[in-house]
């Protein structure tokens, strides 16, 4: 069978061709659950980029020196934790609320993550952090 004879047998069996595909409805709940999700892992790598700023290694102990609602806790952890008080500021929820975020909640912290990892990372610099800014 050439090649030429086999496209044809597939566009029929496909049918006309089209490609154009109907939209999916998508529910509010998963919705709000997928941008939840997308601003867990933007948070992070938000959290990285900080770490990096600052010239800090993930496993230190850097940031729990200069930011005392931090000891403790290795560099990485205490950037998420400070990131996630800021975005829960941000939303003005409470701690251990943020199940309750809605998506339209949960799009503004998204679009609004880079400047709040910007007051981390100033926040980690007042503290008494020595090194880069």
């Amino acid at each position: 069978m050439t090649r030429e004879a086999l496209r044809a047998k597939l566009k029929e069996q496909v049918g006309t061709g089209d490609t154009s595909h109907e939209r999916v409805p998508v529910s509010p709940q998963r919705r709000r659950q997928a941008m939840r999700g997308r601003v867990d892992e933007r948070a992070k790598s938000v959290a990285a980029r900080v770490l990096k700023d600052l010239g800090l290694a993930p496993a230190g102990r850097e940031i729990g020196q200069a930011v005392a609602s931090a000891r403790g806790r290795a560099n990485r952890v205490a950037v998420i934790e400070l990131l996630n008080r800021h975005i829960n500021a941000f939303v003005g929820i409470g701690k251990g609320k943020r199940a309750e975020m809605t998506s339209d909640q949960a799009e503004r912290v998204f679009a609004a993550l880079d400047a709040l990892g910007d007051k981390v990372r100033a926040e980690v610099a007042a503290g008494g952090k020595k090194g880069k800014k």
